[in-house]
């Protein structure tokens, strides 16, 4: 690319070639001004268009879990943590009491996130 470039444009124009006298000179302004800016140019192009927007509207849309839990530390530990306080929370307002199976299911949610906290990984 440098050179097809040079060769064919800049060697042949002399206002530009005084700018660039050598090739060398010519490789390092471009490598370290040019092409920054023509790539701050292109991705500012590229975050405006409409075709970027359509692209990441079907990416976001095709994406399976945007719509439902991620296996692993999500569905395992974080969904049930959730549902677990929300219920915790609608008993704590209603003054309910809770029951053995309610207090089994946060102690093996509690084990599992001590069990994370270590640094190891759930089963599969």
């Amino acid at each position: 690319m440098y050179t097809l470039s040079y060769y064919l444009i800049i060697d042949n124009e002399p206002t530009i070639r005084a700018i660039f006298p050598n090739f060398s000179v010519y490789v390092i302004v471009f490598t370290g001004f040019i092409l920054p800016i023509l790539i701050i140019i292109g991705y500012v192009h590229m975050k405006r268009s409409h075709a970027f927007i359509a692209d990441t509207d079907i990416l976001f849309e095709s994406n399976p879990y945007n719509y439902k839990l991620a296996p692993g530390i999500t569905r395992e530990v974080t969904a049930p943590l959730f549902l677990e306080l929300l219920i915790l929370g609608r008993k704590s307002l209603s003054d309910e009491k809770l029951t053995d199976d309610e207090l089994k299911r946060l102690r093996e949610l509690e084990q599992k996130i001590n069990f994370l906290s270590d640094g190891n990984s759930l089963p599969k």
